[in-house]
């Protein structure tokens, strides 16, 4: 009932799993007495371990002792899922590994660390779920071993301190995470350790918007809602979650190019710029997807940040002032509300947002916005929709569009490629926003559009066409055009 209830709420459970069982299992239950004498009888331990005691345990009169699973068995693995079935059944819809990564003896005389354990509980769910459902397998796990990733593997970077130094610290294990083949890396937003001064809180979540996984934790009774470290920073928060939400588009189309190429929505600049060693260098900024640079405020009281732009052309994206690329900016930064999130646009991008919304899929989002700055080089995003929960699109059930835009003197040309795939979304209009260009007239393939009066006629309307304004970026034309179709426009 409680996973319903939540559910119906945007809130899917996620339960934690340790690798090991209790041994010692007086007072316990029939089941936990069964699970240990079968595991001894299969000889599912991890072998050569010895027995050590279990900590959450503690509170009772006895120690209890445990051993691991060894989850590179096969027969350990098909073992332990189905202990775990009911609680899927039930309302579990993601799992957490934890604790799979210790240290270990090896004939009681020296140490190693185990590469495996995380790998093979991740294979475990996965191979056990995707047999008994059509839901999405996610995982959450302490280490990353190469492969793993196959999974539906996502990794967090650990029981971490909380304040800015610690904060600091994950930006570099991120990239390296990265740079390693992992493209779901996550952090506990915050620290897990102690509690985060109000200004840390802040930072940190806006830091955290911009990674793969967003997710925030704390040790025992710490608490990381937005509205426990006061207004300051709970505008700070609330502010940075939702341009996550706003992103959601360019988000989800990004994971789809994860999926096809293994390239994942954060990119280290040596990535994309790697013949630019002040760029390679850089360890606190990245490109989040094509279209964004994110250099978040890492200092506390910071007034200022430096960031290195490659070459290229750049715009910061909540002011709209140009940049050239190749070389170092500093921008002012609010050390009073906290605010700033240093944001730049790469001239030629294509970024697409949604009206932000409490959780994923809280309603169908008929129009999506397209905000396209043209460069002289034709580029091209590829939006990408499908149901959200199944391996459908494995089959064919998705919406794949691609979308070019390409700047000449005289005119500005965008192409809506036809759609691939057999799923059909809500999504019915795209609202262009084409930078750089005030048109005076506007074409769909090759015959005039209408135009509206002004920008605020065309946004209250839900009829397609198109206006000419002006924003923080300078001159913009406004296109609102049929989504699920082929079309060519020319601006001039």
């Amino acid at each position: 009932m409680l996973a319903q209830q939540l559910l119906a709420q945007g809130v899917h459970l996620v339960g934690i799993l340790k690798p090991r069982i209790l041994v010692n299992v007086a007072g316990s239950s029939t089941e936990m007495q069964e699970a240990a004498a079968y595991a001894e009888e299969h000889h599912l331990w991890v072998a050569k371990e010895p027995n050590y005691e279990e900590y959450f345990a503690k509170d009772f009169s006895a120690s209890r002792m445990a051993h691991d699973i060894d989850f590179r068995l096969p027969e350990a693995r098909d073992w332990y899922w189905k202990h775990l079935e009911p609680a899927f059944d039930t309302g579990i819809q993601g799992w957490w590994n934890d604790e799979a990564d210790r240290t270990r003896f090896l004939d009681n005389s020296f140490f190693i660390f185990d590469n495996y354990e995380n790998f093979s509980m991740g294979r475990m769910l996965y191979d056990g779920q995707r047999a008994h459902s059509k839901l999405r397998v996610w995982s959450l796990n302490r280490n990353f071993y190469p492969g793993a990733q196959r999974y539906g593997y996502a990794e967090w970077s650990g029981d971490i301190d909380s304040g800015f130094a610690s904060m600091q610290r994950q930006t570099i294990r991120m990239l390296a995470a990265l740079n390693l083949g992992e493209p779901h890396w996550g952090m506990d937003t915050g620290g897990f350790y102690h509690h985060p001064s109000p200004e840390n809180y802040a930072r940190w979540m806006q830091f955290a918007a911009f990674v793969p996984v967003f997710r925030v934790h704390g040790f025992a009774d710490e608490k990381r809602q937005p509205w426990v470290y006061g207004p300051t920073a709970e505008a700070a928060a609330a502010h940075a979650i939702q341009l996550r939400y706003q992103l959601m588009p360019y988000i989800y189309s990004a994971e789809r190019h994860t999926y096809e190429t293994g390239i994942g929505m954060v990119r280290p600049l040596l990535w994309v710029f790697p013949s630019d060693p002040t760029a390679a260098a850089q360890v606190d900024e990245w490109m989040f997807g094509d279209a964004l640079l994110v250099a978040p405020v890492l200092e506390p009281g910071a007034t200022g940040r430096s960031v290195y732009l490659p070459s290229g052309e750049w715009y910061e994206y909540s002011t709209g002032k140009r940049f050239a690329g190749g070389q170092n900016v500093t921008l002012n930064i609010d050390s009073t509300t906290w605010l700033d999130i240093p944001l730049f646009i790469p001239q030629g991008s294509i970024l697409a947002t949604q009206p932000p919304q409490d959780y994923t899929n809280q309603s169908p989002v008929p129009e999506v916005t397209l905000d396209v700055f043209p460069s002289k080089t034709t580029t091209r995003f590829v939006y990408y929709d499908d149901d959200g929960s199944t391996y459908a699109y494995e089959k064919g059930a998705f919406y794949r569009q691609s979308i070019e835009a390409v700047r000449s003197a005289k005119e500005d040309s965008l192409t809506l490629g036809a759609p691939t795939g057999t799923f059909s979304p809500a999504l019915r209009t795209f609202l262009i926003r084409v930078h750089g260009r005030a048109s005076r007239a506007v074409s769909l393939n090759r015959k005039a559009m209408a135009s509206q009066e002004s920008e605020q006629l065309l946004l209250n309307s839900a009829e397609k066409g198109w206006a000419a304004a002006h924003d923080r970026f300078g001159p913009l034309t406004l296109i609102r055009v049929d989504a699920q179709g082929t079309s060519t426009l020319s601006l001039r």
